[in-house]
Order: structure tokens, then C-alpha cells, then sequence
């Protein structure tokens, strides 16, 4: 079998093939509606905020999905956008 077009053709439509499906992997992974605290130069993130925020929440009637401290921020995930 003979090719109709020089073999770059096809290298560059592959290349763009690969591209494109790596823009489009963001694509698959559904939404995570979520808060970010981070920390100041004055204060840290602990638990002493974890429960402050917590019990600001629960006192609004707001249930969220996680609240995790990690290093210098405290991360409160929701169900969805709405209740963010």
C-alpha cells in the first residue's frame, strides 16, 4: 500500500491528537466546590480555626463535606457550589 501523504502529516496529526487529549483530561475529573484558609504572617492555621469554623457553619446549618488542616491552610469541602 502506497501513502497518499508524506509521513510528517501523519506525525503532526498524531502529535496534535496528544495534545489535545492531555488539555482534555481536566475534562474527567468532576468538580470539588471547597474553601481555602491559608495562614498570615500573624496567624496560624490549627485547630483553634478548624473549630471556630466549624461551629461558624454548623451555626449557619451548613454541613460540609471535610474540613482538613494541611501545613499552613485549612481546606472545608462541600457538597456542592451552592453551599460554598
Amino acid at each position: 500500500m502506497i501513502n497518499k501523504y508524506p509521513l510528517w502529516k501523519y506525525v503532526l496529526i498524531a502529535i496534535i491528537l496528544v495534545v489535545g487529549l492531555i488539555y482534555a483530561l481536566p475534562n474527567l475529573y468532576g468538580e470539588d466546590p471547597a474553601v481555602q484558609i491559608s495562614a498570615t504572617r500573624t496567624e496560624q492555621v490549627d485547630e483553634a480555626i478548624r473549630d471556630r469554623v466549624q461551629s461558624a457553619l454548623s451555626d449557619a446549618g451548613i454541613t460540609p463535606k471535610a474540613i482538613e488542616v494541611e501545613a499552613d491552610r485549612l481546606l472545608v469541602r462541600f457538597d456542592n457550589t451552592e453551599l460554598q
